[in-house]
């Protein structure tokens, strides 16, 4: 009897045992618990973030979220994507977006705050346009549709989906910008500033442009290192009679542009190579701005109109030139118009950081500095 208590009683702790190894404590079920709710808020809230749309500025009472951003996004990495082609055209292997500019920040930061400054502008300009009694006209209406139709037809299909954009979105989005548009150019306007009243500030003989017609002969060559040398002093008399022989075509002929040509459909095949080595090219220069050497500059800027220079030697080869005009005032002109839109454009930055005084702003930085331009509207 006592040895079947034992065996009762051994058989209980054994089970007793097993339970222990292989079950789970109150304590255990409670951690478990805890970790699967976290797992389940985590998810939540990345469901949430993903899919809730995301507050980037606040102006006043109107709220921008990423959405509402998107065509700023799409024309600010336009524009900077033109440079970034521009760039890959010129040989750059470095990735435009991630180039370091001398600000210290990025290609991509740069873009990010110039994007938030135009979304910002155009809210503000908008409201003040309003509060002045501009609306929406017919021609407005007319021509955002245009604009509208030709950004649609230059996005991918994912580009699309990206931004949802539609014509009939697009259509209101650029309404508005063609009257903060005639806004800006009315108040502008009304500024009254001209090429008069900039004048005193340009100084025309700084910017008086001579125009030429221009031969050249090279007389540098490229070693296999990349370095440029002096040719032979054979090669150099042979690039002198070339040159030499092409000025006195160019002295019989009103149109420079065409001396090569005459060459090359000259009878006389034995006299010419395949590949000139004389080029022409049309060039326009101020002092300042010459690309020859101090001592040639002088020479040409001593010529009259319709004069032709005798053979030019300099430090890269021998040029022979001749003046078109030594007193043209295209670089002046150009001066005055961009000297009057300089101090239109300053003004009216002015009365804007007085505009932007009557506003309240706020930023979500956190939110916007996620946003990676030059990846969002390009695909």
């Amino acid at each position: 009897m006592n040895q079947s208590k034992q065996v009762k009683k051994s058989s209980t702790k054994s089970q007793s045992r097993k339970t222990g190894n292989h079950g789970l404590s109150g304590k255990e079920k409670i951690l478990i618990g805890i970790v699967a709710a976290i797992v389940v808020l985590i998810s939540a809230v990345v469901i949430w973030d993903n899919h809730h749309p995301k507050l980037i500025l606040k102006v006043d009472d109107e709220k921008l979220y990423l959405e509402d951003m998107m065509y700023d996004i799409y024309n600010t990495e336009l524009s900077y994507n033109y440079m970034a082609q521009l760039y890959q055209q010129m040989g750059s292997t470095e990735d435009y977006w991630n180039m370091q500019q001398q600000n210290g920040q990025t290609t991509k930061e740069m873009a990010r705050n110039d994007c938030l400054e135009s979304a910002k502008k155009q809210v503000v300009l908008y409201k003040e346009a309003v509060a002045n009694g501009y609306k929406v006209t017919k021609e407005d209406t007319k021509g955002a549709k245009k604009d509208a139709k030709e950004v649609m037809k230059n996005l991918s299909d994912e580009a699309k989906k990206v931004t949802g954009f539609t014509e009939e979105k697009l259509i209101k989005i650029i309404e508005k910008r063609k009257v903060v548009t005639r806004y800006k150019e009315d108040k502008i306007e009304s500024y009254k500033i001209t090429e008069d009243s900039v004048a005193s500030t340009i100084d025309k003989d700084k910017f008086r442009q001579y125009s030429l017609d221009t031969f050249f002969v090279s007389t540098k060559t490229t070693d296999s290192d990349g370095n440029q040398k002096s040719i032979s002093s054979a090669e150099k008399k042979k690039a002198y009679e070339e040159i030499e022989a092409v000025l006195k075509k160019a002295e019989n002929t009103k149109d420079w542009s065409k001396v090569i040509e005459s060459k090359d459909s000259d009878k006389d095949k034995e006299s010419k190579s395949s590949e000139p080595s004389v080029t022409y090219s049309a060039y326009d220069f101020i002092e300042s701005e010459s690309k020859f050497d101090e001592d040639t500059t002088k020479k040409i800027m001593s010529m009259k109109k319709n004069e032709i220079s005798k053979i030019l030697e300099t430090e890269d080869g021998y040029y022979v030139v001749k003046m078109k005009d030594n007193n043209s005032m295209k670089r002046y002109e150009t001066e005055l118009e961009n000297a009057v839109q300089s101090a239109q454009n300053s003004k009216f930055e002015e009365e804007y950081n007085k505009m932007l005084e009557k506003h309240t702003i706020k930023v979500n930085e956190n939110e916007w500095k996620k946003v990676e331009l030059g990846t969002i509207t390009l695909s």
